[in-house]
């Protein structure tokens, strides 16, 4: 009996419908999505996690999340998915895999694989594999 196993870090479309669940499994040619039957998953299932800091952080270090909004400054963010959206500046790096970022000035470096950058004066490099760099 084959047992194949899709470990889900974005979006999947099955059959026309959207899952984001975090293991998909496929064997005896059912689905389950999180241990779950295919049939009987639906987006409420998606877990979305939202990360607010009200004040300064010094370090930030996210495997994935939907957002992460920080009201003051930071030293260090980073994701591997998720927008990045701060009212201070980072006297550091950030860096999401996959999101938009949107800061005020930044010492080191802003990079997203897929997503725009929104910030200020930045002392490093600013890239992005997809998307828009916008000096505010």
């Amino acid at each position: 009996m084959a047992k194949s196993f899709i470990y889900n870090f974005g979006r999947t479309v099955v059959n026309g419908k959207v899952i984001s669940g975090s293991v998909i499994t496929i064997e005896n040619g059912r689905m389950l999505v999180d241990g779950k039957p295919f049939e009987d998953w639906s987006e409420s299932d998606e877990k979305v996690i939202n990360i607010t800091i009200n004040g300064n952080i010094d370090t930030l270090d996210v495997v994935s999340c939907s957002s992460i909004t920080i009201s003051g400054d930071a030293k260090k963010v980073k994701t591997g998915s998720g927008d990045v959206s701060m009212k201070g500046s980072v006297s550091g790096d950030v860096h999401t895999g996959s999101g938009n970022v949107e800061c005020k000035d930044v010492e080191g470096d802003v990079s997203t694989g897929s997503g725009n950058v929104r910030c200020g004066n930045v002392r490093g490099r600013v890239s992005t594999g997809m998307g828009n760099v916008y000096h505010q």
